[in-house]
């Protein structure tokens, strides 16, 4: 998701800011009016190669150096709200998931189960799950059992493997699914103040923003996030932390 959101909001601020219409950058880049027109509205996803050659020169460095570190993030590991898997159907501007696509992407558990499976000292069955999840073997096992359904792990005798496969939220199209993923982060991130200051951290920076320039600046944001992947990525961690970054308008 994050590399087709990047995209996206360059090209608006290309089309915003250079003075161009959609099918005056078409005639420019080389690519199809539909095509571009199907992607602008969340119904088709350019490919990193593509978006090298129809974009890139256009593209700020900075922007393209986030969009280029989201194509990486999204082929190697998981980025869960950017991965691909079960198929979803485009109405108009809404999405229709299943009850299973639903409840992976709202409920974070689902999340922190994948990430588990990366953890030097994991034992894949439900009930080591749940001791380490501190949370009742009945909702991991139906956790595990939506995973499975959806191709993202399979079973084998009593333990659990992760099949690597990616699954696809929608790009730029508001859902209930990822706005109660959201708010049950921000729920976790209220119970963590009862945690002792040392296993948890919380910033808040106040500042002005020319609208114009959102499109850059959420490009920074989604290259920090990228980098804090590819940190915890280098060793076997003992834990699975919850790492949340949020952009709230406070002034109109």
């Amino acid at each position: 998701m994050d590399s087709q959101i990047l995209l996206r909001d360059e090209i608006k601020y290309l089309i915003k800011t250079k003075k161009k219409t959609a099918r005056r950058l078409c005639m420019q880049t080389g690519i199809h009016p539909t095509a571009m027109s199907e992607f602008m509205n969340g119904k088709r996803v350019i490919m990193r190669k593509a978006a090298e050659k129809y974009f890139k020169h256009l593209i700020r460095p900075e922007v393209w150096s986030a969009i280029d570190a989201a194509y990486s993030l999204e082929t190697i590991g998981y980025s869960f709200d950017a991965n691909q898997v079960p198929v979803y159907e485009n109405v108009g501007n809404e999405i229709k998931i299943s009850e299973d696509q639903y409840q992976v992407v709202s409920d974070i558990i689902h999340g922190a189960i994948m990430i588990c499976f990366d953890l030097a000292d994991f034992v894949p069955t439900v009930e080591s799950i749940s001791q380490k999840m501190d949370l009742p073997s009945e909702r991991i096992q139906k956790c595990l059992d939506r995973l499975v359904r959806l191709g993202l792990i399979t079973k084998k005798d009593e333990r659990y493997l992760p099949t690597r496969k990616r699954f696809k939220t929608t790009d730029g199209v508001p859902h209930p699914a990822l706005a109660e993923h959201k708010i049950n982060m921000l729920r976790k991130v209220e119970e963590s103040l009862k945690l002792p200051v040392n296993e948890w951290d919380f910033v808040t920076l106040t500042f002005s923003l020319n609208p114009d320039d959102m499109p850059a600046f959420k490009a920074q944001i989604r290259e920090m996030m990228s980098q804090f992947d590819r940190f915890q990525m280098r060793s076997k961690d003992k834990r699975v932390y919850s790492f949340l970054m949020a952009l709230a308008p406070l002034s109109k």
